[in-house]
């Protein structure tokens, strides 16, 4: 498919020179009919030339953004000239089928960066995947970073057939890979820590990675993407939104929703307490950090109606030690999935998380203001050792 292609591109050309030469030895009304036939050529030569991502559209922006002196044009051009030379913009993608490539004629700093991007998408030939470990929250991280991890390196993420657990709550297109057995692993370096290895990773050929790679600079360039990943698939979506809405009636009955502030509370501790966590230097929060964080949304937000929703792996101790307060209010979640719950916590405006990716996640999702448990890790312990307080928490998060 992908040589007879490529032999339409010297197929216009031809047409065109062909053309050409008619039209100067030809009488008038035969030359308006040659002058067709190089239009028809040239047309054909430049639609098929960067084959999927728009066609002519393609080289309009990019004739444009040059004219006006657009200096990132330069660059771009040369870029898909090169790819064109080594025919890498030939991809599987059907002629005549626009691809979803977006071109914003007005725009030339949008359109020449999407542009680049796509292109970019539609070189890649090997694929990255990576051994999914742990609960949900884990695997997130997990899945966003082989995603980020492959952008950077042009490649094709997928990921492994035995892990239903994303798929089952969101709505994944990455493609799924049966036999990895032969493939090299990665394997990062520290735990929760950036390594920087990862942006130079040899796509000569498929690679796995091997590790929890959580530090949310992996895809620090892929984020709108990203959200566009981890949608939670619609049943799932509904359950959370219903409680919301429950929740909201119980105690603002004559209020709408965006005069409501509502600040999603996550507090893990059933596996943490467990001594072997203990002692690599897993911790939990207290009831003061709790107290602390909650009052600064307080303050933070004054006389508006404010909510707090609680999500909890104990909830039994959340109940005991997060008290009603004055001026806001409390609701606990009880009945609700974990995968419900984190559906539950994007919904909220803010979050207060405690330990843990799964309110990591939570927190992400729902953007906003963030607070989380300054004494995460225990200082001096091993986990201590591996963590990179700004690779793991987002620089505007706040800690307390």
């Amino acid at each position: 498919m992908f040589k007879q292609i490529r032999l339409l591109r010297p197929l216009g050309l031809l047409f065109y020179i062909l053309g050409s030469i008619c039209i100067m030895r030809k009488r008038f009304k035969r030359r308006l009919r040659h002058g067709m036939l190089i239009l028809c050529g040239f047309t054909l030569y430049l639609y098929l030339t960067p084959i999927h991502s728009g066609g002519l559209s393609d080289w309009l922006l990019l004739l444009q953004c040059r004219v006006s002196g657009d200096s990132r044009a330069a660059t771009t051009w040369n870029f898909l000239q090169d790819q064109i030379q080594d025919g890498a913009l030939l991809t599987s993608t059907k002629v005549g089928r626009r691809s979803a490539a977006p071109t914003y004629l007005g725009d030339c700093a949008a359109g020449l960066s999407d542009l680049r991007r796509f292109h970019a998408l539609h070189n890649q030939s090997h694929y990255l995947t990576i051994g999914i470990q742990g609960r949900l929250g884990n695997a997130m991280f997990e899945y966003a970073s082989m995603v980020g991890i492959a952008r950077r390196n042009s490649m094709m993420p997928c990921i492994p057939a035995d892990v239903p657990m994303l798929t089952a709550a969101f709505r994944i297109t990455a493609k799924v890979c049966h036999d990895t057995s032969t493939w090299p692993a990665f394997g990062e370096r520290y735990a929760c820590s950036y390594d920087n290895r990862t942006e130079l990773l040899n796509n000569a050929g498929n690679v796995e990675l091997m590790g929890f790679f959580q530090s949310w600079r992996y895809f620090r360039d892929i984020e709108r993407d990203l959200r566009r990943e981890l949608k939670f698939h619609q049943q799932i979506l509904e359950v959370a939104e219903i409680y919301v809405a429950d929740v909201m009636h119980k105690y603002f009955p004559e209020t709408s929703r965006r005069d409501v502030i509502i600040v999603g509370v996550h507090v893990r501790r059933s596996d943490m307490l467990k001594d072997y966590n203990e002692d690599l230097g897993y911790t939990v929060a207290d009831r003061d950090y709790l107290d602390k964080a909650m009052s600064h949304f307080e303050r933070l937000f004054g006389s508006r109606r404010l909510l707090f929703i609680v999500c909890s792996d104990d909830v039994v101790w959340s109940q005991e030690n997060i008290l009603p307060r004055r001026g806001s209010r409390l609701e606990f979640s009880t009945a609700l999935s974990d995968v419900e719950d984190l559906a539950l916590l994007s919904l909220c405006d803010h979050t207060v998380i405690t330990v843990g990716t799964f309110g990591w996640w939570g927190a992400w999702l729902a953007g906003g203001n963030v607070t989380y448990f300054s004494d995460f890790p225990r200082a001096g312990s091993y986990l201590d050792e591996l963590f990179s307080r700004d690779d793991y928490y987002k620089t505007n998060w706040i800690p307390f």
